[in-house]
């Protein structure tokens, strides 16, 4: 069994087709499997074409596969991660590493958690994510109960960059070339990224140098909504028209939640020396991809309509 055959799973979508092209880069061989809905990633990627809601075609499309690394991308919920286990052949199993996120950190507006938030805070229900959080918490404790290898379980925060088709940076883009203006919630939140290829670049790192373990991961610097805004602006040239809103429910008129999600770092910092990429490079380099791909982004039309009634209201 080669030692460096490993399988992505969702390695064709944003974070998933970032890190296949850093471990095809890195000289791994490497195996996704999705639903084949977007083009394959690379020529020297194999893929295999499977739902992996579906346990008993689990089984069947990885019938046969021995792979030294996993790494679970796209796995959101206990059932998609019992369907993966109940398919591979452990045996030869050297590492293993889920993407989670820091919707699993239990909050409410009334009782928020500390900043920053260790990974030793409780989990539970998220107000702000609901069930994706905790479908999140489900998937960790299967692959924790389950591991055969030594494991990572990685929490971002938001992740940015190429192949984004979340309306994120996308939808400020989108306002500072059409010259919209944005409405900024009033609270102005702390928001913590990560640029997409130094996630990618980090999980190459594990793979190498295996520190297995739960941990947050991020850039250590956290920006408030309205740095973002300007930063955005600035990979783009342009100035954003901001308009302060005093409307509840953020996420109706907004890309993120009015809340400060921010995370102590420090853990995963202090083992692994990647190199950050500047906030305003990445946006830059999610910029130009954006003007490339803006026709395949759809956007909220309910979003703009919040917006004009509110700008008419308010202006």
């Amino acid at each position: 069994m080669n030692q460096n055959h490993v399988l992505v799973l969702g390695g064709s979508y944003f974070i998933g087709r970032c890190v296949t092209e850093a471990l095809a880069a890195a000289g791994y061989t490497v195996y996704t499997l999705n639903r084949g809905t977007k083009p394959k990633v690379h020529e020297a990627v194999h893929e295999i074409i499977c739902d992996r809601n579906d346990a008993a075609a689990m089984k069947a499309a990885l019938a046969g596969h021995t792979f030294a690394h996993v790494i679970d991308i796209s796995g959101l919920n206990r059932a998609q991660a019992q369907n993966l286990t109940g398919a591979l052949r452990a045996e030869h199993l050297q590492s293993f590493i889920f993407l989670s996120s820091s919707a699993v950190y239990a909050m409410t507006p009334e009782s928020p958690a500390p900043t920053p938030i260790p990974e030793t805070a409780p989990l539970g229900p998220n107000t702000y994510w609901d069930a994706y959080g905790t479908d999140k918490i489900q998937a960790e404790a299967h692959y924790q109960s389950w591991a055969p290898c030594p494991l990572t379980i990685l929490r971002p925060p938001y992740v940015y960059g190429e192949y984004n088709y979340a309306r994120r940076e996308s939808w400020v883009f989108r306002h500072l070339q059409t010259g919209r203006p944005i409405l900024l919630p009033a609270k102005n939140s702390q928001l913590q990224f990560i640029y997409v290829r130094d996630l990618a670049r980090l999980i190459v790192a594990i793979l190498q140098q295996p520190q297995p373990g739960i941990y947050n991961v991020g850039s250590p610097r956290p920006v408030t909504m309205r740095e973002w805004l300007h930063t955005c602006g600035k990979a783009a040239n342009q100035t954003p028209l901001i308009v302060p809103c005093t409307l509840p429910e953020a996420r109706r008129y907004f890309p993120f939640h009015d809340y400060d999600n921010v995370l102590d770092v420090s853990s995963i910092h202090a083992l692994y020396n990647i190199e950050e990429t500047p906030f305003e490079e990445g946006l830059r380099q999610a910029y130009a991809w954006y003007l490339k791909h803006q026709g395949e982004i759809e956007f909220n039309p309910a979003m703009d309509e919040i917006e004009n009634q509110y700008l008419s209201e308010c202006l």
